[in-house]
C-alpha cells in the first residue's frame, strides 16, 4: 500500500496551502483534486491581499505549481472511502488504496443553487452569493437579493452597504411583518412580494428579474445557494459537526483539528463563510499543526528502547 505522512483531500486554497507547509517541512505529501473549486464560475479573486482580481483557477495553477515543485505528488481523483486505522487512515482513490499517517479535509462544499430558470447559467458572472466577493464590482447600480432561505433577510442587510438601490424579492420564502417593512423602506429597499419565476437573460447578460407577471431591471443579483458538504468519503466516521447560520459544517478546535484522530479539517467544508484568504490561512495553520504533530511523534518514537 502506498503510505504518505499526510493525504490532504481537496486542491483547493485551503489544501494547497496545507500542502505547501507540509511539502516544505519535508513531508511526503499527496493531495487528491477531486474537481473543479466552488469558485470556479467567478472570474477574480476578491479581497485577497496582494493578488486581488486575479481569476480563481490562475490563482490554483500558480499554487499547483509551487506545490510539485516541492515534490509533492497532485493526481486528478476523488477520494471514495477513507476508514480509519490502527497506525492512521486508508483512503481509496481511484483503483488504489492509500495509507497517511495523517489527514486534511479540504474538500470544500457543493452551492445548490435555487431552482429559479436563469440562476445557474448567470452564477458567478452576474448572480452572487457573497458581497464581500463581489459587492465592490457593481455597486451603485439598481441590485437585487431573491429570498432563497432564510437568511436571505441578513443578505439584504449586507448588500445594502454596497447601494442604496436595492430591491429584495421575498419570493414566497420570507414573510416580513409591519415593523420590518417599515425599516426596509427607511433604507430605501423596494420589496417586492409573490414568487420569482425567472431570471431574465438575453445573450449571456442579465436583464432582470420576473416576478408577479412584472420584469423589474438590475444590475447584479443575490441568492443564497443551499450548501452542501463533500462529505461523502467520510460517511464512515463519526465527524462532530457544528451547527450554524449557514447550515452545518465540519466542527473542528481553534488550530483545525476535528474530534477524529489526525484528522484536520480546513476551509469551506469547515467555516462556510471563508472568503479565499482566510480558507488559504486555516490550509497554513492546519499543515503547520499536522507537522508539529509528526514531529513529537518522531521524537516519542526515537524515545522508546530498543529491542
Amino acid at each position: 500500500m502506498n503510505s504518505y505522512d499526510t493525504i490532504v483531500i481537496g486542491a483547493g486554497a485551503a489544501g494547497l496551502s496545507a500542502a505547501l507547509v507540509l511539502g516544505r517541512a519535508r513531508r511526503r505529501i499527496l493531495v487528491l483534486d477531486g474537481g473543479p473549486p466552488r469558485n470556479a464560475p467567478a472570474a477574480h479573486v476578491n479581497g485577497y491581499l496582494g493578488i486581488d482580481g486575479l481569476s480563481p483557477l490562475e490563482l490554483l495553477d500558480v499554487g499547483r505549481t509551487q506545490v510539485e515543485k516541492l515534490g509533492i505528488e497532485i493526481r486528478a481523483e476523488a477520494a471514495t472511502l477513507v476508514e480509519t486505522v490502527d497506525d492512521g487512515f486508508v483512503v481509496d482513490a481511484g483503483d488504489e488504496r492509500l495509507h497517511a499517517k495523517r489527514l486534511v479535509l479540504a474538500a470544500g462544499i457543493t452551492d445548490a443553487l435555487p431552482d429559479i430558470p436563469g440562476v445557474a447559467e448567470g452564477f458567478g458572472v452576474d448572480i452572487f452569493h457573497c458581497p464581500y466577493c463581489h459587492g465592490y464590482e457593481v455597486a451603485g447600480q439598481r441590485l437585487a437579493v431573491v429570498a432563497t432561505q432564510p437568511m436571505s433577510a441578513h443578505q439584504v442587510r449586507m448588500v445594502r452597504q454596497w447601494t442604496d438601490d436595492l430591491v429584495f424579492f421575498t419570493n414566497d420564502t420570507i414573510e416580513l411583518d409591519a415593523a420590518e417593512r417599515r425599516l426596509f423602506a427607511a433604507r430605501g429597499v423596494d420589496v417586492v412580494d409573490g414568487p420569482v419565476s425567472q431570471i431574465v437573460r438575453r445573450d449571456g447578460a442579465l436583464q432582470g428579474v420576473r416576478a408577479g407577471g412584472a420584469m423589474h431591471e438590475v444590475a447584479a443579483v443575490f441568492v443564497a445557494p443551499t450548501m452542501v458538504l463533500n462529505l461523502e468519503a467520510f460517511a464512515g466516521l463519526d465527524l462532530g459537526m457544528t451547527d450554524t447560520p449557514m447550515g452545518p459544517v465540519v466542527a473542528t478546535d481553534p488550530m483545525g483539528a476535528t474530534n477524529v484522530p489526525g484528522l484536520w479539517a480546513a476551509g469551506n467544508v469547515a467555516d462556510a463563510g471563508s472568503q479565499v484568504i482566510a480558507a488559504a490561512a486555516q490550509g497554513a495553520r492546519v499543515g503547520a499543526m499536522i507537522n508539529g504533530s509528526l514531529v513529537e511523534e518522531d521524537w516519542a518514537a526515537a524515545a522508546q528502547p530498543s529491542s
